[in-house]
């Protein structure tokens, strides 16, 4: 751990299993208002269930586990698979794809079918375009930046029309749809605000796009560590798991995630001040070598021999779902990215010109420098 003033304010940055243990269960930390203006503004929206603590996190997190269980994950990834085949059809002898960008279409076509909600074709682009740059632009330079506030604001100015045109019997909807159950919730009750409720929609949809990086972290992968591609059994699932979380494990997606302290309080020895910050590093804890033997190299078979460490597997969140910041769609997450490599990885051709296969880690997400463009 160390101490430092990061953007102004007073900062406790931590990293390992016992400060993510800190970190997710410490009644002493909120998540209101810790996400700087930027993310909120873009990333996750404002006034969404990522900035809720409590009785409040847990009953609006409960939409999310409810929508995103075991039967919406096989959904999900039979959608994807449709969508790569259909894609191998349209580009058959076209030469090469770019994987991360036919992966966001691939995946934001299965989210807006799933979810129910309604978009043409002529619109698609645009709004495939604004869901990427939640998370692709929101904190890569100032005018990356400015086109994910922008595409911040006209998703979530369609979103509310339709939440409306819902709500007002103008739209039929499919009962249990991510959109009929999220422009029906009611809070303290009363329905969210339309705007508040569009937000929580792409807190859907915007995830299961962004898995398009791991699907990237993925395909790196089987590149980088050709003894893992070639002894993995991919017909055995349990294989397949394992080489998903060891992905999710290895590669960063985002670096550190921030909590403030609504009280002091006292933590291995050092006093974290009431209105100061903690900040929990990510890849440090997923590469932490007190949790982790042989931390550095990518081993998906640790996955089944040993049990996961507690708090050492911070991928998307930690502690429980219902009753922690911990991401309800991980599960989901698994399942899109074996969907893709399932169709892929029999399809890469792996005899690919030299190329810069390390991450770019001043970019967030990190991604490799060279894009992969794969004969497929």
């Amino acid at each position: 751990m160390f101490e430092a003033r990061i953007l102004l304010k007073r900062t406790l940055c931590v990293s390992g299993p016992e400060a993510a243990r800190m970190f997710y269960e410490s009644s002493a930390l909120t998540r209101t208002g810790a996400a700087p203006e930027p993310l909120q503004a873009t990333l996750f929206g404002k006034g969404t269930v990522q900035g809720l603590d409590g009785e409040r996190h847990r009953r609006r997190k409960g939409v999310f586990v409810r929508l995103l269980d075991a039967e919406a994950a096989a959904d999900l990834a039979g959608r994807v698979t449709q969508g790569w085949e259909r894609i191998a059809r349209q580009r058959s002898g076209q030469g090469e794809v770019d994987i991360y960008t036919a992966s966001h279409a691939v995946l934001a076509d299965a989210a807006f079918a799933w979810a129910g909600i309604p978009v043409n074709r002529h619109e698609m682009p645009v709004r495939r375009a604004d869901l990427v740059a939640l998370f692709d632009d929101a904190v890569r330079g100032p005018w990356a930046h400015l086109r994910s506030r922008r595409a911040r604001g006209r998703a979530e100015q369609w979103l509310a029309a339709i939440v409306r045109d819902v709500r007002a019997g103008k739209l039929d909807v499919s009962t249990g749809s991510a959109l009929a159950v999220i422009a029906g919730y009611e809070e303290g009750g009363e329905l969210l605000r339309p705007r508040v409720a569009a937000a929580e929609l792409l807190n859907v949809v915007r995830p299961i796009v962004a898995v398009a990086v791991f699907i990237q972290f993925a395909v790196h992968a089987l590149y980088a560590w050709p003894q893992v591609r070639e002894r993995t059994p991919w017909h055995d699932a349990r294989h397949r798991q394992a080489f998903c979380d060891e992905v999710r494990r290895f590669y960063p997606f985002f670096p550190v995630l921030v909590a403030n302290a609504k009280e002091t309080f006292d933590w291995q020895g050092v006093r974290v001040h009431a209105g100061s910050r903690v900040m929990l590093d990510l890849h440090g804890t997923n590469r932490d070598a007190r949790a982790w033997n042989d931390a550095d190299t990518f081993r998906p078979e640790r996955f089944l021999a040993d049990p996961v460490p507690t708090y050492g597997l911070v991928a998307q969140g930690a502690g429980s779902v219902q009753d922690h910041h911990r991401c309800p769609g991980e599960a989901l997450a698994v399942a899109l990215i074996d969907a893709t490599l399932g169709h892929l990885r029999p399809r890469l051709d792996y005899s690919q010109p030299p190329q810069d296969l390390s991450l770019d880690r001043g970019r967030i997400p990190a991604l490799p420098r060279h894009r992969f463009q794969l004969g497929c």
